[in-house]
């Protein structure tokens, strides 16, 4: 070995190129990874080289930076990689326990320089640079397989050795023999510690550099994964849309088809049946002309078969109404329509004999309002058929017109004095009301036009207890709130 290699010299070159590894992590780091486990760690690897250049240069400086301040930039050094591999991952960085750690560690080698003999202060400093690069292999075996990286393998086996080295100085300064130097003969195991020394110094750097890389090529893989998964959602997420929208075409084309055959079906049908209508209306007026006409045989059944094709085309209706306009996705198109040609319509669609058993009576001074007028007209028509149906034929029916304030309304009720109905009835119908997904049945097709129509206005179908017999039944349409304390026109 030439005579002018050192400990010193070496420790000089190590300091040097710590500072450089420093810059480097720094520059090739900075804008991949996180800013401040980089500077945690840079800051550390600086401190690292000035402590190790400042050890060396004990010809060149004062013995107080030499060996105070280079023991202490050591363990500052220590303090901030290991807070570096925290902030890494993702536990509490513990500045201040930390922080007065390192302190107590710096105070205590003051405190051994001070004594006379030399052995407590290199052993108090290696033990507390063992214990300190002991925690940094920890740290760095936990980081690496976090990653996962081999590179924190690599870093806590830079550790680890570094600590071993340490050790085995402190041993050897605790039995009394010095470490060997330059000049004693066996320069070969000088020459061994060193080498590995600087080795643990220079993987210890490597290791974070690879760490950080691996851990920013792991997130730039989760992140392709990520976008193409993103990129797969899209493409199957626009596969089903134009599914769906060949499905929804296809249902449309459906819709239109049976609407289309819905209305030549009662076409067909409506003409016989106002024939037959107007056939049984002549034969009545005819057996009612003839003397004795009411206690004739053929009274009684030619009434009875006018109701029938009553109650049939009032089942046409409600089919067509929920096929054409119920079924509709336009929205309602309301018109001003006066209120009392609705009433007297839906009252004639009643056969002869129920309409003069219809009353009306007008509560309120409202003539006009927002309609549909076919659809309201039917949904009138529908509860006076209830009422008449239910009621029974001696009931007395009510078609009254009222107006509430608050909030403001067009009450349409249907009073009948008939037999009324139970409580149990009462809640089934609130229930359909208020749950719009409840089954259609064809005995309450009537009941659910109405509703379905009240849905479309904004209005609630309303049944109550009509006291002391028989059923309230009502359309209650929403008014337009008076704006500034002046009444909305209704006419």
């Amino acid at each position: 070995m030439p005579s002018h290699f050192s400990l010193y010299a070496l420790a000089m070159w190590s300091g040097v190129l710590n500072c450089l590894l420093a810059v480097t992590i720094w520059l090739m780091l900075n804008r991949r990874h996180h800013s401040r486990p980089v500077l945690l760690w840079s800051l550390g690897a600086l401190s690292l080289g000035i402590g190790l250049w400042l050890f060396g240069a004990r010809t060149l400086v004062p013995d107080w930076a030499s060996y105070q301040l280079a023991n202490a930039l050591l363990q500052l050094s220590m303090f901030l990689r290991i807070s570096a591999l925290r902030f890494d991952l993702q536990l509490p960085l513990c500045l201040g326990r930390n922080f007065l750690l390192t302190v107590g560690a710096m105070l205590g080698y003051h405190v051994c320089r001070m004594l006379p003999d030399r052995a407590p202060e290199a052993v108090f400093g290696a033990l507390v640079l063992v214990a300190g690069l002991a925690a940094l292999g920890r740290h760095s075996l936990a980081a690496g397989r976090a990653t996962p990286s081999r590179s924190g393998t690599v870093m806590a086996w830079a550790h680890g050795v570094a600590s071993a080295l340490l050790l085995a100085r402190m041993v050897w300064l605790v039995r009394g023999e010095p470490l060997p130097s330059v000049q004693d003969s066996n320069p070969w195991l000088l020459t061994l510690l060193l080498v590995a020394a600087v080795a643990a110094m220079l993987y210890s750097n490597l290791g974070y550099l690879g760490l950080v890389l691996d851990r920013v090529k792991a997130a730039e893989t989760r992140a392709e994964q990520a976008r193409h998964a993103a990129s797969t959602g899209m493409a199957a997420a626009e596969q089903t849309a134009e599914s769906l929208r060949v499905l929804l075409a296809e249902r449309d084309r459906l819709v239109e088809e049976r609407s289309h055959l819905l209305q030549l079906l009662a076409h067909e049908i409506r003409q016989p049946m106002h024939n037959a209508s107007g056939a049984l209306q002549a034969a009545a007026l005819a057996v009612h002309a003839q003397p004795g006409g009411h206690d004739n045989a053929a009274h009684a059944p030619l009434v009875q078969a006018q109701e029938v094709l009553g109650h049939m085309q009032s089942v046409l209706d409600n089919a067509l109404a929920s096929t054409e306009l119920l079924s509709s996705r336009e929205p309602l198109l309301l018109q001003e329509v006066e209120l009392d040609t609705v009433v007297q319509l839906a009252i004639g669609d009643l056969p002869s004999d129920a309409r003069r058993r219809v009353r009306c009576v007008h509560q309120t001074s409202l003539r006009m309002a927002e309609l549909e007028p076919r659809l309201m007209r039917l949904a009138l028509s529908n509860l006076l058929r209830n009422a008449i149906r239910h009621g029974g034929a001696q009931a007395d029916i009510e078609l009254r017109l009222a107006e509430t304030m608050q909030p403001p309304a067009l009450v349409l009720s249907v009073r009948d004095t008939g037999q009324g109905v139970g409580n149990a009835w009462l809640v089934e119908q609130q229930r359909r009301t208020n749950d719009t997904t409840a089954p259609l049945t064809a005995r309450g097709l009537g009941l659910h036009i109405v509703r379905r129509v009240m849905a479309l206005h904004g209005g609630q179908l309303v049944f109550a207890a009509n006291r002391p017999h028989g059923l309230v039944a009502s359309l209650v349409l929403p008014l337009p709130a008076e704006d500034d304390g002046a009444p909305v026109p209704t006419a």
